[in-house]
């Protein structure tokens, strides 16, 4: 059992934090050992998940749409929503903001922005359920938020716009370097003179290395367990899968199991800043970068944050 729990990277939630913060800790064996039997190689896990993995629609969130919130982003977006802040802060001199939110999930960014900005924004994604989220948790925050069903890679975008923002590495969502330069380039268009595209991206490393490791989250009534395929090489970067697995605890007591397959696309940094400067953005940054150490979330390494200006 030593061996087996070296090949995790296993992040432990606690119930209550007055901070908000998750914290890591080191697994102890009854931790570690959740719904896995000594006797039962690894390598077994894998081919059985990998074969529920073959019947499913590549980066489809609904089938987890109802617990993702619970499972990862409220708490990735405590961890990383005062990075975002600060860059907007120091850019935006707390004006009112006409917003745009690509591959906006269920809709938290939002909900947080709007403590801090008088904000009308339009968030889009391809996931129905999560845009149902979303829609729901906009009705009790603002009626100037608005939610379409929609592939941000064929949409339309609308015009004048203060700030547009994928957050949550969505980009690495689009798997050819060609989806990212149509993105930029019509990003670009729908901002103002000076307004700003803001995102985050999972770099080489974290698809190279990180994800040679299975990574599991544990909370008191659910689990969420992740493993890769083999990464694929071509002229764009690295392309993974990752196979997402669910257990939450029923109101009746049992666990209900639900899974979704994602695929990523992660390329060198230098390319993704000539993709912006194609696309005729002025100037782009990284606003700050996270390496092998996670910051408040175990999917928070190995990731940058870039902000470019029109």
């Amino acid at each position: 059992m030593t061996q087996t729990r070296k090949r995790f990277s296993i992040f432990r939630q606690n119930d209550v934090h007055k901070s908000g913060a998750s914290r890591l800790a080191v697994p102890t064996p009854s931790e570690t050992a959740l719904g896995y039997d000594s006797e039962f190689p690894f390598s077994a896990w894998v081919s059985l998940w990998i074969d529920s993995a073959g019947r499913l629609n590549v980066n489809d969130y609904d089938p987890i749409a109802e617990v993702f919130d619970d499972v990862m982003g409220t708490d990735f977006h405590a961890a990383t929503h005062q990075l975002r802040r600060h860059v907007l802060q120091e850019h935006f001199h707390g004006q009112e903001l006409v917003c745009l939110d690509l591959c906006c999930g269920t809709g938290i960014f939002f909900s947080l922005l709007a403590k801090d900005w008088s904000i009308r924004g339009l968030g889009i994604d391809l996931s129905s359920r999560q845009v149902d989220v979303a829609r729901a948790r906009a009705q009790s925050h603002s009626s100037h938020l608005q939610y379409e069903n929609g592939d941000v890679t064929r949409t339309g975008y609308p015009e004048r716009v203060d700030l547009v923002t994928i957050n949550f590495d969505a980009l690495n969502h689009l798997r050819s370097a060609e989806l990212w330069k149509q993105t930029f380039a019509k990003a670009y268009a729908s901002l103002k003179r000076g307004g700003g595209l803001l995102f985050d991206i999972n770099l080489l490393q974290r698809l190279q290395g990180d994800w040679n490791k299975p990574e599991i989250i544990i909370k008191k009534h659910l689990m969420y367990i992740q493993v890769a395929f083999p990464p694929v090489y071509n002229s764009d970067g690295i392309i993974r899968r990752t196979h997402m697995l669910v257990f939450s605890r029923m109101d009746c007591g049992a666990f209900r199991r639900v899974d979704a397959v994602v695929e990523h696309l992660a390329m060198p940094v230098d390319r993704v800043f000539s993709l912006l400067d194609n696309a005729g953005f002025r100037e782009a940054r990284i606003v700050e970068a996270y390496r092998n150490e996670p910051r408040g979330h175990i999917f928070n390494k190995n990731r940058a944050f870039l902000f470019a200006i029109k």
